[in-house]
């Protein structure tokens, strides 16, 4: 199928009879759904549903976006983000936490890349949250 990405299912559907091309799946089905360029023009576009592939069973067909989800969208940010496959972002990513204590602002952070940490001169990185840091004066705590 060439490059893909992978979707899971979050519910069952059984689409009604004039839903022409839709699948029908379950919940926690993989879908494999070409990536191709949003620019591109594609004759299987239907706006708010997408292309896709079932693993389980085999079947070619439609599939309502609201009903998946990317797996692995949260694996070291490298997964292709939904918009890049044609899909409208419904809603934007929420501010960082910002937490006072000691008089200091503290904020949750992430890195994709080693960073060198101010406290134990060593570096550090991984996935998911690594340390909090100091909004006035950038200390990093691990």
């Amino acid at each position: 199928m060439g490059e893909y990405a992978l979707y899971k299912a979050l519910l069952n559907s059984i689409p009604s009879a004039n839903n022409d091309g839709a699948l029908n799946f379950l919940k926690d089905d993989v879908f494999q759904i070409p990536i191709q360029s949003p620019f591109a023009e594609s004759l299987s576009h239907r706006q708010g549903w997408l292309y896709a592939y079932n693993r389980r069973t085999g079947a070619e067909g439609y599939v309502p976006v609201g009903s998946v989800k990317l797996l692995g969208s949260e694996v070291n940010n490298t997964i292709h983000h939904p918009s890049a496959l044609g899909v409208e972002v419904l809603h934007a990513m929420p501010a960082p936490e910002v937490r006072a204590r000691n008089g200091h602002r503290l904020n949750d952070v992430y890195f994709l890349t080693p960073i060198l940490c101010g406290h134990c001169k060593d570096y550090v990185w991984g996935t998911g949250k690594i340390g909090v840091q100091c909004k006035g004066n950038y200390y990093l705590n691990v």
